[in-house]
């Protein structure tokens, strides 16, 4: 059986636009000042914001910290890793 989203506890927390923390966190998987897509165990997460570091990762307690004007904050579905042709045509 797999690992349902309902099942996985997962915290974010965000101070005043500026300050993101969140567990849950396996991996980075892209990160520049401008967008931060991690791994998590709710699946794939993207931050997007200006001026972002990351202050804080730790990989035995699943967390991360990320400072910086913090705009948005999504999950990437199956579907938004289809590429622009195969949601027309798929």
């Amino acid at each position: 059986m797999g690992t349902s989203a309902d099942n996985v506890h997962q915290e974010l927390l965000l101070k005043n636009r500026s300050t993101l923390t969140l567990s849950g966190v396996l991996g980075v998987i892209d990160f520049d000042e401008s967008t931060l897509t991690l791994s998590t165990n709710s699946g794939t997460v993207c931050i997007e914001g200006k001026d972002m570091k990351i202050e804080e990762l730790s990989k035995e307690n699943g967390k991360i910290v990320v400072i910086g004007r913090i705009d948005a904050f999504f999950y990437k579905t199956a579907e938004d890793k289809k590429g622009f042709m195969a949601r027309i045509f798929g």
